[in-house]
């Protein structure tokens, strides 16, 4: 059972209020039914009340889900599982989304772990609240957005006396449609009777995106006690394309979407000794284009790299831990959005408490 409230408060150029409380609850239970078979059923709730300048006023919303799972495990190397879910936009249910995936285990020893995995299924992408209600332009009659998706992959993980390394590489294709669009044309008289001209969402698009994912990750024992380091390096190639044409000029069928980097690498470089970690991160995005047809010029590509140490500890039933980070370390300026600014140089501080009693105290 989890059960939360955040408020994100932004105020942007000093006088645009954007702000959105949202409650949230969570319940899940599983439970193995017959030998190998894990059933797992759950329900989350999430109730929105945005305060922002440009929406309406007495505006909120309740998104929900209800969602059920099987897995069965080890059928001769084989596990297969199957999971239904049910989003609901306040009360009302939208579609039931099934999944369906399977992993083979073909080596499996005390050094060697090889695998391969498989996923296809539909999704399902509800409006966000600005395409919803951003005045002007907002549209609340958009259609969420509904992909089929097939994804293969393939795992090893190598076991050695104080290394471990594993790789991983998955190939994915997903076709979606009534994917949303912001697109110039909307029309309206303001307050002095002066037409005035804004951009609005609407479902005209159908998308395919296909590419592949890798990651590679290894946690080596160090000569001296209580020393370890992990290091990781994952990526995405993402090649998602226009593939319907929205009127006889447009340019944009085949091209690809914007703010959509081809290249995403990230990097995670840690060490552990005793309670303590350190550790550096990197990110790298490469230029995403700013509009359908690709012809103005792109967003450039950045490099972001960040630090952070921690201490965990234990005091009765209580673990937490303290971490101090330190973001975009060499103060890189970058643009997520076209024109739209981005922190430099920041900092951060986070405590995270968890309770935790001893098995025996539970039994």
């Amino acid at each position: 059972v989890q059960i939360g409230y955040t408020d994100d408060y932004q105020l942007y150029n000093e006088s645009e209020l954007t702000r959105v409380h949202r409650w949230f609850g969570s319940l899940e239970n599983e439970w193995y039914s017959v030998k190998n078979l894990m059933i797992r059923v759950g329900a989350n709730l999430n109730y929105l009340k945005p305060e922002v300048d440009a929406y309406q006023e007495h505006i909120t919303e309740t998104r929900s889900d209800i969602f059920t799972s099987a897995v069965w495990d080890k059928i001769s190397h084989l596990s297969l599982g199957l999971s239904l879910r049910a989003p609901m936009v306040n009360g009302a249910f939208k579609k039931v989304l099934p999944m369906l995936s399977a992993r083979y285990s073909m080596l499996h020893n005390s050094h060697l772990d090889w695998s391969a995995d498989l996923q296809m299924g539909t999704s399902y992408r509800l409006p966000t609240l600005n395409q919803l209600y951003w005045q002007p332009g907002g549209n609340e009659e958009l259609r969420p957005e509904f992909s089929r998706n097939l994804e293969i992959g393939t795992n090893l993980v190598i076991h050695q006396q104080k290394l471990s390394s594993s790789i991983s590489l998955r190939g994915f294709r997903h076709q979606v449609d009534d994917w949303i669009i912001w697109i110039p044309g909307g029309r309206e008289e303001d307050a002095n009777g002066e037409v005035i001209s804004f951009w609005y969402p609407d479902n005209i698009r159908e998308v395919l995106a296909y590419g592949f994912q890798y990651q590679a990750s290894t946690i080596w024992q160090l000569p001296i006690e209580n020393l370890s380091t992990t290091v990781t390096v994952d990526g995405t190639y993402n090649k998602s394309l226009n593939q319907k044409s929205i009127s006889p000029v447009d340019r944009a069928v085949g091209k690809q979407l914007p703010y959509t980097p081809l290249n995403v690498v990230n990097l995670n470089w840690r060490w552990r000794y005793k309670k303590w970690q350190a550790g550096v991160t990197g990110l790298y995005r490469g230029q995403r284009f700013v509009e359908t047809n690709n012809e103005w010029p792109p967003l450039e590509a950045y490099t972001l790299w960040n630090v952070a140490v921690s201490k965990g500890g234990e005091y009765g039933i209580l673990n937490w831990q303290l971490e101090f980070r330190a973001n975009n370390i060499l103060g890189e300026y970058y643009e997520t959005y076209e024109n739209r600014a981005m922190p430099g140089r920041n900092y951060n501080v986070n405590l995270s408490i968890n309770f935790s009693k001893k098995q025996h105290e539970i039994e």
